[in-house]
């Protein structure tokens, strides 16, 4: 997993790659349709629990500990891990489809002279996980909305702010909240991907895909190597 790499770091060298632009309550809140959808299947008691424990954690009332004061720190799988895993399924899924109505080249479109959705799957596929690129996975979860869009197709639009608030929050060292409830993750990917749904069906505004598109004979992935990260 890429936020292995964050989790195995140390001292400020961990935190500088974990630090990214601060969250607020309001990037995973729900209102209108979606909050009355999700109050509808779940309750208030869990939303409300959640919220008043990230207020904690914005407002710094929240217990914190350095995750390495106990000694040498070795990350073992957490809950958020597999939501860690949900978030590269959806990139894989966004870059690997075809949309109705897009002409195969111009799903090629990319910055900086480089073939962005063709770079992507062939950094995925090679698991390019490294933190030093600044094209590497890790990276990827720091991203901007407007980075987003300009690395994907403009069908995608209404997806980026999505995706940025996703790896945002996967970036964010929990580990150093001992009371983090094991959930939380789950809670906030739950919560973004609520308010999609209902904003697309809002607007009637889908994204009709018609298919997967045609193999792009990346770079294939060499199992013998073992530079690559896992």
């Amino acid at each position: 997993m890429a936020c292995e790499l964050l989790y195995g770091r140390k001292g400020y060298e961990m935190l500088r790659q974990c630090s990214v632009a601060p969250i607020t309550l309001d990037q995973f809140a729900l209102k209108n349709g979606s909050f009355k959808a999700y109050i509808k299947v779940y309750g208030k008691e869990r939303y409300n629990s959640y919220d008043k424990w990230l207020q904690s954690v914005i407002s710094g009332t929240a217990q914190e500990a350095h995750p390495f004061d106990a000694g040498e720190f070795t990350a073992s799988h957490q809950p958020h891990h597999d939501m860690e895993s949900v978030y590269w399924l959806i990139l894989w899924f966004l870059v690997k489809a075809w949309p109705k109505g897009i002409e195969l080249e111009d799903l090629n479109l990319g910055i900086s002279g480089r073939n962005s959705h063709n770079f992507i799957i062939e950094t995925m596929l090679a698991r390019g996980t490294g933190a030093d690129d600044a094209f590497a996975m890790v990276t990827w979860l720091r991203n901007s909305k407007e980075l987003w869009e300009l690395m994907l197709h403009p069908v995608y639009r209404h997806l980026v702010t999505m995706l940025a608030d996703m790896g945002r929050y996967i970036c964010m060292c929990w580990s150093r909240f001992p009371d983090v409830p094991f959930w939380h993750s789950h809670e906030v990917f739950k919560r973004l991907l609520f308010k999609q749904i209902v904003q697309m069906t809002n607007a009637n505004d889908p994204i009709p895909i018609q298919g997967h598109r045609p193999s792009l004979n990346p770079t294939p992935f060499d199992a013998s190597d073992t530079t690559s990260e896992s």
